[in-house]
């Protein structure tokens, strides 16, 4: 629930689909009263307050209402994805936009290295400095050591996102690249 369960700071939950998908390495046999009590559990020391207010969420919004918070974040993942592909400046690493894919709401790209981009002198870490001066919160990464000269840029949709605001975000990030390639001298 960290990213997309509407989870309060200071609380978490997961669901497991089967029992056989959670390990048996983390879980804890306790002898508690006299018999073996299996437990998984992060228990912190905290008030009860965000406690509650899930909850509330859960009541309030239901099974329907945390699918529809699901459905909307991948719609604007979706769209993201396909709109930063189709600006011909990045390769889409995440699948998300591809029908039929099980997928998360996160959208991660690369900058081409062909045509205009071929021989640029910029890189995914000046486009995310160039979004952060917009206002615009866009991690670059490098990726596993097997690959770590890679880098990539991450975009987590939120159920605070709407379209409207990734149509913003694509306009800032082709602008970015824009006027990256207009400082190489590429335009």
């Amino acid at each position: 629930g960290h990213k997309y369960g509407l989870v309060y700071p200071g609380i978490g939950w997961a669901i497991w689909r089967n029992k056989t998908d959670l390990p048996e390495e983390v879980i804890f046999h306790i002898d508690y009263l006299g018999g073996d009590e299996p437990t998984f559990t992060l228990n912190f020391s905290r008030n009860a307050e965000t406690i509650i207010a899930q909850y509330y969420n859960f009541v309030r919004l239901g099974f329907q209402g945390y699918k529809d918070v699901i459905q909307s974040c991948l719609d604007n993942a979706r769209f993201l994805s396909k709109c930063l592909e189709d600006s011909g400046y990045f390769d889409v690493l995440s699948v998300v936009h591809h029908e039929g894919q099980c997928a998360i709401p996160v959208v991660t790209v690369c900058l081409k290295n062909e045509g205009a981009l071929k021989n640029r002198t910029f890189d995914e870490k000046d486009i995310m400095d160039r979004l952060r001066r917009r206002g615009w919160l866009v991690p670059a990464y490098n990726l596993p050591p097997a690959v770590h000269e890679q880098l990539i840029l991450r975009v987590v949709i939120r159920e605070t996102h709407s379209e409207d605001m990734m149509e913003e975000l694509v306009k800032d990030t082709i602008h970015a690249v824009e006027y990256l390639m207009d400082k190489d001298g590429e335009w």
